[in-house]
């Protein structure tokens, strides 16, 4: 089995997409949990505002930034011991940061074991592909440009992700109150995958990290 979350899951599908041969006899079931699979309906603050910048992997390579949410311990510690001691405080934070956690469903101390462990870091190379997907409300390569692309691919535009290329019972669950994996990018995924889709779960009220830290989780 496994199990792809959030941008995990994004991860997972350009694996299974671009090595089927390898991955589809491997894998038993795949589970798809608010995997972000294509952001072209993304509601997130954070990706709106990197995509109002023009050249968004140049610039912020230019202040010096490589990777985005680094996991470093002693900001996991000071994360974690503010929720601990302030959790709506906390919560309310992080909401304004475009990362939602609503006391209704999720768990404030599972809120703070998360941060506690850290937000798993990417590099910006990624959000810059993800922008990429906002802007041109299409899921494909990365674009190096017209010369790059050429270059990589053989053609000027690159080349659409085939995530047609699965080939093994996918169970999806989403909701409708995440800003980050959106119901119509996710149910266009489902149109994509189609029969190999066995079961859907749509949600209301979830927000994306209720998928993690859900009060009938601990």
């Amino acid at each position: 089995h496994a199990q792809g979350f959030s941008t995990g899951g994004l991860l997972l599908g350009y694996a299974i997409a671009l090595n089927p041969e390898f991955f589809n006899p491997r894998i038993s079931s795949l589970h798809y949990v608010a995997g972000t699979m294509n952001y072209a309906n993304t509601r997130s603050f954070q990706y709106q505002f990197l995509a109002s910048i023009p050249d968004v992997l140049a610039t912020l390579e230019d202040f010096g930034f490589y990777q985005t949410s680094t996991p470093n311990i002693p900001i996991n510690v000071l994360q974690g011991t503010s929720c601990s001691l302030m959790p709506h405080v906390c919560i309310y934070l992080w909401q304004f940061a475009g990362i939602p956690a609503d006391p209704n469903y999720d768990d404030t101390e599972g809120f703070s074991n998360y941060l506690y462990r850290g937000l798993p870091g990417f590099g910006t190379h990624l959000m810059a592909h993800i922008v990429q997907s906002f802007r041109t409300k299409q899921v494909s390569y990365f674009d190096y440009g017209e010369e790059g692309n050429l270059e990589a691919y053989g053609q000027a535009e690159p080349p659409r992700i085939p995530y047609e290329n699965h080939d093994l019972p996918v169970a999806m669950y989403y909701s409708y109150e995440d800003d980050y994996a959106d119901m119509e990018d996710a149910e266009w995924f489902a149109d994509i995958l189609g029969d190999t889709v066995v079961t859907f779960n749509k949600y209301s009220g979830y927000s994306h990290f209720s998928f993690e830290i859900g009060k009938d989780m601990y």
